[in-house]
């Protein structure tokens, strides 16, 4: 059966393939094969990962969000705007895709769809060639549709720092969002002008930030510092409104957001301290906007919360940033003055967030303490951390003065070896000396001069002479008889 490719024309209607020009449509166009499909066939399933992106072309398409395949969330026409982008954008995939009625598909390679966003502003040139899928798997962009994740991608620019640089400063207007791609930043905020500024928690990759002041269209309240060198991506401020908050806020009438609480949700009061001590709504817990991130990571992911304020510009911010970190969170509409639900006094006991809904309400604690109490933890661990760094360095240094005792014990011995060496071959030398003296002496005392044997020779015949001179009666007789002597031994 031969193979039918995508026209131009239809390649130009998806998304981001709009963006290119006839000459690059066509070359990727003889890539892409038009698929068949048939009712109820499997288009893929929750879990796969197959690096390809799914557009529909003809027909329709089911997507099932769970694991029972037939609890049908959302079904995609052929004919509408939703059939313009991927049927889904992650790997391994979030859902079941299945076909409704007989109809065509094609499945373009990630890889193309990088290569195509890539190149849409040069300074998105990075090394890590998986940035843009790093990007689209983050926690925010989770439930963020299709067209606006591309148009917010095009319109990033990239923004390198060094460490020890102020990204945003405290007090400045916010006019970029920052999405961090690597390196490691701090948050810090100071109160007051004569004490040293807080650290309220730390960033690092595939984290954003600077999106409070954009959405309570305020200023900042605290400054980011990088800690490392690192890269940045980040987003004008229309942008970000346009393309990522109004897509991801869900703002609920009060009527609404009250049949949720009484169903489990929370109530976040985002407002400052002494604003929440002057009135709040029954059962809220204090979470100051400022302090959010700094217990984050306590909240409980199976409740969803709903954040409130006095305008509802720090609701949105506050649940931007509870939504950044994956829970579940909607907003009170307009606020408390714009529905006319103003807080006066106190109410009933506040539930705490970070248990299950279900729990015993407890006593209001407000951020301020949290903050401090966390404040407290976060000392005791950097001391800890420097007893621990402290005790490591002593037990380094006694490691090294230890190998170096060894080492010197080891040059002692190899030393002493060598001394004793030296005196066993002395004392050999020394021995051979003296043994060859006493053998020199030993000859010495037994050898016999021959003038001694002369005289010696003389004096016995001298004496011989004597004793026998009337046998002898003369020399002659003498000889005679010592030749008598030696004719007889021999």
């Amino acid at each position: 059966m031969e193979k039918k490719h995508i026209s131009i024309k239809k390649l130009k209607s998806l998304i981001p393939f709009d963006s290119l020009t006839d000459d690059k449509l066509r070359v990727y166009a003889q890539n892409i094969v038009i698929q068949k499909m048939e009712k109820d066939d499997v288009i893929f399933s929750l879990g796969d990962t197959d690096y390809y992106y799914y557009y529909l072309l003809q027909g329709d398409i089911s997507l099932t969000l769970s694991e029972d395949a037939g609890n049908i969330n959302y079904v995609i026409h052929s004919k509408t705007e939703a059939s313009r982008y991927q049927i889904d954008t992650h790997q391994p995939h979030r859902c079941h895709a299945k076909a409704q009625t007989d109809g065509l598909y094609i499945k373009v390679h990630r890889k193309i769809i990088k290569d195509i966003l890539s190149p849409q502003n040069s300074q998105l040139k990075q090394d890590d060639e998986f940035w843009v899928t790093k990007l689209l798997n983050a926690k925010i962009f989770k439930n963020l549709p299709g067209q606006h994740i591309y148009q917010f991608i095009k319109r990033m620019e990239l923004y390198p720092v060094n460490s020890g640089c102020f990204v945003v400063k405290q007090g400045e207007q916010g006019d970029y969002y920052y999405f961090i791609t690597s390196g490691h930043f701090e948050i810090i905020r100071q109160d007051d002008a004569d004490k040293p500024a807080i650290k309220i928690t730390e960033l690092s990759d595939w984290n954003g930030f600077g999106e409070e002041a954009i959405v309570a269209n305020q200023s900042r309240n605290a400054s980011i510092i990088s800690t490392t060198d690192g890269v940045l991506m980040r987003l004008p401020r229309a942008d970000f409104i346009n393309h990522i908050l109004k897509p991801l806020i869900t703002y609920l009438p009060y009527g609404n957001a009250l049949e949720l609480i009484k169903k489990g949700s929370i109530w976040l009061d985002v407002r400052e301290e002494f604003e929440y001590k002057q009135g709040h709504l029954a059962r809220s817990y204090n979470l100051p906007l400022a302090t959010i991130r700094s217990v984050i990571k306590r909240l409980n992911p199976k409740i969803n919360y709903i954040t409130c304020c006095d305008t509802g510009s720090r609701s949105a911010a506050a649940a931007f940033i509870i939504h950044e970190a994956g829970h579940q969170v909607s907003i009170l509409s307009g606020g408390f003055i714009s529905t006319g639900k103003i807080p006066k006094g106190q109410h009933e006991k506040s539930v705490d967030p970070f248990l299950n809904a279900s729990s015993i309400p407890l006593t209001p604690i407000t951020a301020e303490s949290q903050l401090k109490a966390s404040m407290i933890v976060d000392s005791a661990r950097q001391e800890a951390q420097k007893i621990m760094s402290d005790a490591e360095i002593i037990r380094y240094q006694a490691k090294q003065e230890a190998i170096e005792i060894k080492q010197k014990a080891s040059n002692d011995i190899k030393q002493a070896k060598k001394i004793l060496s030296v005196a066993e071959l002395k004392n050999k030398v020394y021995k051979q000396w003296v043994d060859q003296y006493q053998e020199e002496n030993q000859l010495k005392s037994s050898a016999v001069s021959p003038r001694l044997i002369v005289l010696v020779s003389l004096l016995a015949i001298l004496l011989l002479s004597i004793y026998y001179y009337d046998e002898f009666l003369s020399l002659e007789g003498l000889f005679q008889y010592l030749h008598n002597i030696f004719m007889q031994k021999s």
